[in-house]
């Protein structure tokens, strides 16, 4: 697998629907060396501390192979990395149907680990022009997903990207996804979910109270 770019934004302010709104979704490639701390990457900070950042969501990912079914979507030959407010685009398997919750990656002097699916607010529409945007992103279930940090160090466009640990037993990404948007009442999903160790504990805690509804 290769780290095909890095991509990093400031927050700002915008007007949306006559609305002034504070994003952080407009990244820009990078190609010089970026430090990868425990809650953001340099050059890189979340507007919205609530719903991104922190230690169990501080970097996006979404795989690189994903940008030609959009291209082909949007009607464009071209989208930079980093259209979709993601931090880093992977090429060779970073697929949400293969990683597991827990699965272990290390880039540079960085160890990254999958954690949880990247649901895209309003304001990917927002950036997009088409607030349908954000319904067609949650339906394709290319969503991309956050890394935590498990060892901060430095980062470069081009690096090679090596799993260093696969945990076969968690629940996937997709099926994440599957449980919160598509089959809600999937007891058995959901009991996989709740054993799953590295799964987050707002992640935990939202699929005990799905299951005690069934």
């Amino acid at each position: 697998m290769k780290l095909d770019a890095i991509s990093v934004g400031m927050p700002k302010e915008v007007i949306w629907q006559q609305k002034k709104i504070r994003t952080s979704i407009f990244k820009t490639p990078v190609s010089n060396p970026r430090k990868v701390f425990f809650t953001n990457i340099e050059g890189d900070r979340q507007s919205d501390t609530k719903l991104h950042g922190g230690l169990t969501r501080p970097i996006s990912l979404y795989a690189s192979e994903y940008y030609k079914f959009w291209k082909e979507k949007i009607g464009v030959t071209e989208l930079p990395w980093g259209y979709f407010g993601e931090n880093l685009n992977i090429s060779g398997g970073m697929f949400e149907t293969e990683i597991h919750v827990g699965d272990r990656f290390a880039i540079g002097s960085v160890e990254l680990e999958a954690l949880q699916p990247r649901f895209p607010c309003y304001k990917l529409g927002m950036k997009i022009g088409n607030a349908q945007w954000v319904k067609f992103f949650l339906d394709s279930r290319k969503t991309g997903f956050y890394f935590g940090v498990l060892k901060e160090g430095i980062i470069t466009a081009g690096d090679k990207v090596t799993m260093t640990y696969k945990e076969k037993n968690s629940i996937t990404i997709d099926q994440i996804t599957e449980l919160y948007l598509f089959d809600k009442n999937n007891k058995s999903l959901l009991e996989k979910a709740l054993k799953t160790e590295r799964l987050t504990t707002s992640w935990k805690n939202y699929f005990k109270d799905q299951l005690d509804k069934i």
